[in-house]
């Protein structure tokens, strides 16, 4: 009775695995413009903090002939949507109300999203580990209602109590492995400069 009824498992199975091997893979990368200095990128910023990330999800936005080409049009835009808690603040517009123990969503252009025929993969993007620590600039994005990760160039992973950018550019190198209390402090006499100005 036993092998006729993994057999029988395996038959149900098959069909299933048949169908995800069908499924066609449409690749996405990112493709982002480096900010020309450090202080550039927080200019462009809405809102900077260091946070926790709580949980994950990935979603999928509807593209619109504004956002994709016609010949990607029906493809949805994937993003990882993460609930973090605010560590600290950095730079906050004066509407916002982030304040150390908020949690806010963010969305980050990184995931894996499956519908019945493709398989749609932001090849160049590891999502935030969940429990993990960063430092994040983020820009507001009309169409999606919230705040988007400024990619890889936005990123800066804690560990260890020192700030990891995620991407090598110029302007990191100064600021790879700093102590994140150096690094904090930078942001904030950097954002108290242009508050004068």
């Amino acid at each position: 009775m036993r092998p006729l009824a993994t057999a029988l498992l395996l038959l149900l199975a098959l069909p299933i695995l048949a169908t995800e091997t069908h499924k066609k893979t449409i690749v996405t990368e990112s493709i982002e413009v480096e900010p020309e200095s450090l202080a550039a990128l927080q200019s462009q910023s809405a809102l900077i903090v260091r946070a926790r990330v709580l949980s994950s999800s990935v979603r999928a936005f509807p593209a619109t002939p504004t956002t994709e080409t016609s010949a990607r049009a029906s493809w949805p835009i994937v993003r990882t949507e993460h609930r973090i808690e605010i560590i600290d603040v950095y730079k906050c517009g004066s509407n916002n109300r982030a304040k150390q123990g908020v949690e806010i969503n963010i969305l980050q252009m990184a995931g894996r999203y499956e519908t019945a025929d493709n398989v749609f993969v932001i090849a160049d993007e590891k999502p935030f580990a969940r429990g993990g620590e960063y430092v994040l600039f983020l820009s507001w994005n009309d169409y999606f209602g919230g705040y988007e990760v400024y990619g890889r160039f936005g990123t800066f992973e804690v560990v260890r109590k020192r700030a990891i950018p995620a991407a090598e550019w110029q302007p990191s190198k100064g600021v790879r492995s700093m102590p994140i209390g150096e690094f904090a402090k930078r942001l904030r006499v950097a954002a108290s400069r242009r508050e004068n100005e």
